[in-house]
């Protein structure tokens, strides 16, 4: 498998959902850790899922079982052998860094993160991290030296890659380049360093036991694998055949947009944006696209490798920004960029009235249409009853009779007055007015 594959930058697509959630999980392949001492393994995740630190749950792959050994939101579901030797490092969106305390020694073991026992980086001992733990004394005279297998680091920027020795009588550090058997750095002697690297490394402290390299200008013909030593005999990869595999990007990883809870338009919301880093020296400065109350803007170390910049504004949302984009840009050092966006979706503050005012017509509609409705059901019993009056008047005309005025009302004196008048006429009764008309008393 190449080093890029192993690199775990790996996405889920989760099709059983709406749209489509994708997740980005960051760790290295190999680690190192000393027995009795901690490891931290660095991790972070970006995408829907990625945004709760409460969620996060660390796997180890024994056999064919997959033990928790942190489970943020249920502890008890953790393994008795973990249990109150993990946690995670920060809190912060998308870190799933977990630190294991009082590392035990034993042969090469594998874990993983997940989410939630649903969403993980399901590929045992392919795309999982492999933790080797050493117990000194482990070289001869007692020599060990400490450092990861795996750092990523931005072309342009710097990068330091942590290291200890233990049990060393000597305080000379000298770094190799693999392969081709290089000095890049030697604390005693200069004159032997290459001239690629002479100017450009660094210890990052003098002080006892740290071998931590400190490379300026990251280039990307830096990309290689490198070990720490005292000489060409006495050095990790003579002794243990370990190296570090630093690998060199020439694009900036993205930084992650977060903030808790629901947008209201009016009310202040703080909005936090963060990238990682390799350079303290030189940090990323980030920008945003929205006015607002800029906040803290500080840097976080969350790892022994890794520093997080963090920027904070309080955004005041409005109705004219509903259904727009937030952006936060990383500027880093040499000018290179990277962006983030995220969907705003503004709750109206007068979300009632609107609700009101859509609906309203449509319920003086529907109400006309009722009211027009039963008229019509009305008007054909009194189209009915009208026809009947009609064929009432014709038969008493043709009779000889008067008009007569069928009203019901009027029936009782238009038929005495009709009486009065002519009585050879045949009288207009009231039950032959309610057989003319029967809808008359319905």
């Amino acid at each position: 498998m190449s080093i890029n594959k192993r690199i775990f930058l790996l996405t889920f697509l989760q099709g059983l959902y709406p749209g489509t959630l994708g997740q980005f999980w960051i760790f290295p392949p190999t680690l190192q850790a000393l027995s009795n001492s901690y490891i931290v393994i660095p991790c972070s995740v970006t995408g829907a899922f990625g945004a709760n630190p409460h969620d996060v749950i660390w796997y180890l792959i024994d056999g064919e079982e997959y033990i928790e050994i942190f489970n943020s939101r249920d502890a008890s579901r953790i393994s008795p052998m973990y249990r109150g030797r993990t946690s995670l490092v920060s809190k912060e969106p998308g870190d799933c860094t977990l630190r294991i305390d009082n590392v035990r020694f034993k042969n090469d073991v594998w874990y993983y993160p997940g989410i939630h026992n649903r969403y993980n980086v399901y590929n045992p001992y392919e795309f999982c991290v492999k933790i080797s733990v050493v117990d000194l004394p482990q070289e001869p005279g007692g020599q060990t030296w400490v450092f990861p297998g795996w750092m990523q680091a931005l072309s342009g920027s710097c990068v330091v890659i942590p290291c200890s020795m233990a049990n060393s009588a000597s305080q000379d550090v000298i770094w190799y380049r693999f392969s081709q058997e290089i000095e890049i750095f030697n604390n005693r002697e200069t004159s032997g360093i290459a001239a690629g690297y002479k100017g450009r490394t660094s210890l990052e402290s003098t002080k006892s036991g740290h071998c931590s390299l400190r490379m300026e200008d990251v280039r990307l013909e830096d990309d290689a694998w490198y070990y720490p030593g005292k000489d060409d005999k006495n050095n990790a990869y003579n002794l243990r055949k370990s190296t570090i595999k630093l690998q060199v990007i020439d694009s900036p990883l993205q930084p992650v947009i977060h903030w808790t809870g629901n947008m209201t338009e009016g009310r202040p919301i703080v909005i936090t944006c963060s990238v990682e880093h390799t350079c303290l020296s030189n940090p990323p400065r980030l920008q945003w696209n929205k006015p607002g109350e800029k906040g803290r803007e500080y840097q976080t170390n969350f790892t022994d490798r890794f520093w997080r910049s963090i920027s904070e504004l309080v955004y005041t949302p409005s109705s004219q920004d509903h259904d727009s984009y937030i952006k936060c840009s990383a500027i880093h050092h040499r000018g290179k960029t990277s962006y983030n966006i995220a969907h705003l979706n503004i709750q109206s503050t007068g979300t009632k009235t609107d609700i009101l005012v859509i609906y309203l017509p449509a319920i003086i509609g529907l109400t006309l249409i009722l009211l027009i409705a039963l008229m019509c059901w009305r008007c054909g019993k009194c189209k009915q009853c009208f026809a009947c009056r009609i064929k009432g008047n014709e038969t008493a005309q043709a009779s000889g009779a008067p008009y007569v005025d069928l009203q019901k009302e009027n029936v009782g004196r238009d038929y005495d007055k009709l009486k009065k008048k002519n009585d050879r006429q045949v009288p207009v009764t009231e039950t032959k007015v309610d057989e003319l008309c029967p809808y008359e008393n319905a």
